[in-house]
């Protein structure tokens, strides 16, 4: 896995990390080492086309949760993050801790509708906990006025969602 990180073709890197994933269960040292590899891919589309598959084998330690919002958060496609997010959400029970992280992350998207995309996905998936819900309604609060439509369409649907799951 080290030795990929020094490949200069972003194709053939991604190429191989992906093969790495797909073939190799990894513990938490050689997850750590194929992030750190993913974080020397020069394009988006490449560092979230390894993250996706990173989503099944992600592991809720802090050195690998660290390491991989740290590449979200180094990523300038906010779709490309957003898609990469959503598919963790999706494959993944997430600790309070990795929830936290996460919305930290949307928090600081620049596109408004790529937060709310990931915010109302996040919905179905959130666990009642205090400290996670605090960041949710931070990351909201955080959007901008002229998204006030799309605001109130992830509150209609927590308010739902919390509707359907206490009736």
């Amino acid at each position: 896995i080290e030795a990929v990180e020094s490949i200069r073709s972003n194709s053939t890197k991604g190429t191989l990390l992906r093969h790495i994933l797909e073939n190799y269960q990894l513990n938490d040292a050689q997850l750590t080492a194929l992030l750190s590899a993913t974080t020397t891919h020069d394009y988006n589309t490449e560092r979230g086309s390894t993250l996706r598959l990173v989503n099944k084998q992600y592991k809720d330690e802090f050195g690998i949760r660290k390491n991989y919002f740290d590449i979200i958060d180094d990523m300038e496609i906010n779709s490309e993050k957003g898609n990469v997010l959503k598919d963790l959400m999706a494959k993944k029970k997430l600790s309070n801790d990795s929830w936290i992280r996460l919305l930290e992350s949307v928090d600081d998207f620049s596109s408004e509708r790529e937060k709310g995309a990931v915010l109302l996905m996040s919905i179905p998936h959130l666990p009642e906990n205090e400290q996670v819900m605090g960041h949710f309604r931070h990351v909201l609060d955080n959007m901008s006025s002229h998204y006030h439509i799309l605001k109130g369409e992830i509150t209609n649907a927590l308010l739902d969602s919390q509707l359907n799951s206490n009736p």
